[in-house]
């Protein structure tokens, strides 16, 4: 909870994680392509035919997303990386909602919510979360307490 001239403003930590996720990966995606990070071991994973055909088609367009996979047999694909915020318990159900949002032809707005629908985040810690919302020189985020009533007025 945070309180401002106008009144009490309660924080969702998680919600805010998940926001400051979004924005982090909206400006590495423009910036060229989410962090990756290798795996150790290659993880295989084994697709439907259809998201086969739609890894086949867009392998490139995958590594944008943070993931690095080549084919590895009947409808098996070999994950060597992922996106650095990921965990790599995930990574099936990363690579399967980005093929999915990606056969839907989905921009690429919505292929990054369908990813981090997946990835839910750690909750920050409330001065974190005040950091985010109230912005800093380090972050270089700032969103009013204005607009973030009215977004959670929103969703509710």
């Amino acid at each position: 909870m945070a309180e401002d001239r106008r009144g009490l403003i309660v924080i969702d930590t998680r919600a805010a994680a998940a926001r400051a996720r979004r924005d982090q990966w909206t400006r590495a995606f423009a910036a060229g392509g989410l962090p990756t990070q290798a795996l150790l071991v290659s993880q295989v994973i084994r697709l439907p035919l259809d998201l086969h055909a739609v890894f086949e088609d867009n392998a490139g367009s995958l590594k944008r997303f943070g993931f690095d996979a080549e084919p590895f047999g009947d409808g098996d694909v070999s994950l060597k990386s992922l996106p650095a915020d990921l965990e790599a318990a995930r990574a099936e159900d990363g690579l399967r909602a980005v093929l999915r949002a990606l056969a839907a032809r989905a921009d690429e707005a919505t292929t990054l919510e369908a990813l981090a629908a997946v990835a839910p985040p750690a909750a920050l810690s409330p001065s974190e979360a005040l950091t985010l919302f109230t912005g800093d020189e380090t972050t270089g985020h700032r969103m009013d307490f204005a607009t973030l009533c009215s977004e959670m007025k929103e969703t509710t």
